[in-house]
């Protein structure tokens, strides 16, 4: 949530500020975010955070199999392909972005890879108590309560 980001301020040092401030990241990946640079440097700054401050991190795949993150295969080999042409005169960044992808798509996540249109209702749940259980377990017992309220049974 975009709380941190100042009105008017360029996008990217604010969100970074964001995501450094923030205790969980959920990242849904989907078939055209290799294709996004902003996306994807975006996620070398959260894993930099993750092993920096311990934030909890959880990928949602979304249209998208956690292999062909994990392993940079399909649309995102068509992705890092025209990539790779684009900075070849600073592959290290693609490395990075490789190696972030990688990290990120074996971590304990929500493949929910065989939907189409919006995220189901219950991966939203899932997600909103997999947060709520941190949360209850960094002593803010608080979000048990929010989550009966968002996904009642």
């Amino acid at each position: 949530i975009d709380y941190w980001l100042v009105r008017g301020e360029e996008i990217g040092p604010s969100l970074r500020k964001a995501i450094e401030k923030s205790k969980i990241s959920v990242i849904i990946f989907s078939q055209n975010y290799a294709s996004s640079t902003c996306c994807l440097d975006e996620l070398v700054h959260i894993l930099r955070c993750k092993e920096a401050y311990g934030q909890l991190v959880i990928p949602v795949f979304y249209d998208i199999s956690p292999s062909d993150v994990q392993k940079q295969q399909g649309s995102y080999a068509v992705a890092f392909a025209q990539l790779e042409k684009r900075f070849k005169n600073s592959i290290d960044k693609v490395h990075k972005w490789r190696a972030a992808l990688t990290t990120i798509a074996n971590l304990s996540g929500f493949d929910n890879s065989n939907k189409t249109g919006l995220l189901s209702n219950s991966i939203i749940c899932i997600i909103f108590f997999s947060t709520c259980y941190h949360l209850i377990h960094t002593k803010l017992v608080w979000a048990y309560l929010l989550l009966t309220i968002v996904c009642p049974s």
